[in-house]
């Protein structure tokens, strides 16, 4: 039997680099669905002071979507703080495994980057398939 192909190490300053904007673009969104949503708010309250119920309904569950969206992504921005933190164990070359202490962020960046339509977490997510398989 023989062993997998080592696959070539990967380029620390670019893994840094991605993490970084990709961090920077969460928080960034994070920030513009808070502030929507609590412009969202006070347009809930104004059609509830106007008696229209069934429209805020509506707009209430649109509000707690966001809210579960903005959760995520800060989790995702924890997760990717903490790759950052042990970037020294994603590039070591001698490492094939993911340790077990960061499996758990590596394998959230890599199933949620489709979802978060961000290219940062999508480059994030190509270079940890690419360490980790």
């Amino acid at each position: 039997m023989s062993k997998h192909p080592v696959p070539p190490p990967i380029n620390a300053t670019r893994l840094k680099t991605s993490i970084k904007m990709a961090i920077s673009k969460l928080k960034f969104i994070q920030d513009k669905k808070t502030a929507l949503a609590k412009q969202q708010r006070r347009q809930l309250a104004d059609l509830l002071g106007q008696g229209k119920e069934l429209s805020a309904k509506i707009r209430v569950e649109n509000i707690i979507r966001d809210d579960i969206y903005v959760e995520l992504l800060e989790y995702l921005e924890l997760y990717c703080e903490l790759l950052l933190a042990r970037i020294g164990m994603i590039t070591d070359i001698n490492r094939q495994t993911c340790d077990s202490n960061l499996a758990e962020a590596v394998q959230s960046v890599i199933y949620s980057a489709q979802y978060t339509e961000l290219k940062e977490m999508t480059s994030l997510k190509e270079l940890l398939i690419h360490k980790y398989g």
